[in-house]
């Protein structure tokens, strides 16, 4: 006996599928959005950090239930990316935009599964399809609106804020940077004179903790869909961002302003944004010389301290030995792991030299020439997208990506990002910010404002629409 089954019922029955798997879709987003957000936090949480710590502690960061508690977050951030890549895929939502930057990414992940792959010392290159996962989740999934996002990241941003002040009254010995050990490593710092080191709260660094509160701050003083209650947020993600004493992170805090308040007004060229880059490279060298001006102005080479940035051109030199030695493909992602450290360094006062303290020289002696490609393919993406939506987010993406940009010339942002780490965070709520304003623009906007002229004074009533048009009502529910 045969049962026909009517079209018009497979047809329904396929669009509830179709439906039921948008759903999906979109709810597994929205979750990766605020695992990769929070994890890191719970990361914190579950490192050792205590009085004695070294680099014993550094090889083996996890102990017992707390490496399996660590990778459990890993692998479910693993699986919710493959979910919504999977319940997203068909339905349409890869656009031109959303593929050029997975392009981009794909560029730049590449050189380091690829160096990975030849490198004999790496434990795992599997560990590098993280990042990937999450980017690509993020372009295929559903799009989520702008107001929603911000939301979503001003919260994430808070729970570090509130959380790292939190710690100070509940536990300050675990909340801070451990004095004896830093000071035993040769890397204390101590600008404010407090006796008590740098804030690393929900973190695993000052210099991580840092990024994220200027952000934070940012994204409260925007306004753009701003909450009542800012204020308080604002102060907090202050406190924290000052006594992280993050010096990098207060030249991110200056051009996250300087962006959000020249830029949305549409008076901000490629001539001043040469000179602003400039001047901020020249500010970051400045502070970092360790605020010894009378020794700056009399003789910069003589102090070794000064004359060597605190460390980092010894971090450089290493660095680029490894690119001579293997120019295509570098040395591999253990480049200054501990292994490395103590094999090839060999010296106990520089196993403080986790990365080359430059994202340009650790990706050359990490990934080599084919790792350097993706990482300048994918830097150009996300400022040329980010500087065409500029208009949307009154310069708050713009912003960002000038932050990245600072934090690579002192830092290495986009190295680590194998699991969940402050690094992948600050990167997957840039990526989520950066796609839903694409979808926040209105069709047929993009041709016209790439083709649109310079503004000048006859079109400043319509300038100053479109800037009115961005920012959102005050809303009146609670923060």
């Amino acid at each position: 006996m045969r049962f026909i089954i009517p079209r018009r019922t497979s047809l329904t029955c396929s669009y509830h599928a179709e439906g039921i798997l948008d759903g999906v879709g979109g709810i597994s987003k929205r979750m990766l959005l605020y695992l990769a957000g929070i994890g890191p936090a719970v990361n914190s949480l579950l490192v050792r950090r205590d009085a004695s710590r070294d680099i014993t502690a550094e090889m083996n960061p996890y102990i017992g239930w707390r490496l399996t508690a660590a990778q459990s977050l890993t692998a479910t951030l693993v699986a919710l990316s493959i979910i919504t890549i999977l319940t997203s895929w068909r339905n349409g939502f890869l656009n031109r935009n959303r593929g050029v930057l997975l392009v981009g990414g794909l560029l730049f992940f590449a050189g380091p599964i690829i160096s990975a792959a030849l490198d004999a010392f790496s434990s795992s290159w599997q560990e590098l399809l993280t990042a990937p996962l999450v980017l690509a989740a993020f372009c295929l999934g559903r799009p989520l609106p702008l107001k929603r996002t911000i939301s979503d990241v001003r919260r994430i941003a808070r729970i570090y804020a509130w959380g790292s002040l939190l710690s100070i009254i509940v536990a300050p010995d675990w909340a801070f940077e451990q004095l004896t050990s830093a000071a035993h490593l040769g890397i204390y710092r101590d600008y404010l004179g407090l006796g008590v080191g740098r804030l690393i709260g929900f973190t695993t660094h000052p210099n991580l903790l840092g990024p994220v509160a200027a952000i934070s701050l940012a994204l409260e003083v925007h306004p753009l869909f701003r909450l009542r209650g800012w204020v308080f947020h604002a102060l907090a993600a202050g406190a924290v961002l000052l006594l992280t004493q993050s010096r990098t992170a207060w030249i991110c805090l200056i051009a996250l302003l300087y962006f959000q308040r020249v830029h949305a007004r549409q008076r901000h060229g490629i001539p001043k944004f040469a000179l602003f880059m400039s001047c901020v490279s020249l500010l970051a060298a400045a502070l970092l010389m360790d605020n010894k001006t009378q020794m700056l102005l009399a003789g910069p080479m003589i102090d070794g301290e000064i004359g060597t940035l605190n460390g980092r051109t010894l971090a450089w030199n290493y660095a680029m030995a490894e690119l001579r030695q293997n120019p295509l493909t570098g040395y591999g992602p253990t480049l200054f792991s501990i292994d490395y450290r103590m094999e090839v360094m060999r010296d106990p006062s520089l196993f403080w030299v986790g990365q080359a303290h430059n994202q340009a020289l650790q990706t050359l002696g990490a990934y080599g020439i084919i790792g350097f490609i993706g990482l300048i393919s994918f830097l150009s993406v996300m400022l040329v997208h980010s500087k065409r939506l500029s208009r949307e987010t009154g310069g708050l993406l713009l912003a960002l990506q000038v932050m990245i940009l600072i934090r690579c010339l002192t830092e290495s942002p986009m190295e680590r990002l194998g699991g969940l780490s402050c690094n992948l965070m600050l990167l997957a709520l840039n990526w989520a910010l950066l796609l839903s304003a694409q979808e926040h623009r209105p069709p047929g906007d993009e041709a016209s404002l790439s083709s649109a002229p310079a503004t000048s004074g006859t079109d400043g009533s319509a300038r100053r629409m479109s800037a009115a048009a961005c920012r959102a009502p005050v809303s009146h529910a609670p923060a």
